[in-house]
């Protein structure tokens, strides 16, 4: 009897570290290209000038996939 309990027990931490650590892990390792995508289209889009006259960041943010 005792030994089930262990086994469960263990089999519950197990499930509740695939839950809680892993499939988050997952689901940004599959989105992480789109996200890093997203976020450089973002830049390009809204390019900072800044305030000066001389065009101090005339250039682009960031590439669209580094």
């Amino acid at each position: 009897m005792a030994r089930l309990l262990i086994a469960i027990t263990i089999l519950f931490i197990q499930q509740l570290v695939f839950a809680v650590i892993l499939c988050p892990l997952a689901a940004l390792y599959l989105c992480g290209l789109v996200i890093t995508g997203g976020i450089s289209l973002w830049r390009l889009i809204r390019r900072d000038y800044g305030e000066v006259d001389g065009g101090a960041n005339l250039q682009p943010a960031l590439n669209v996939l580094y």
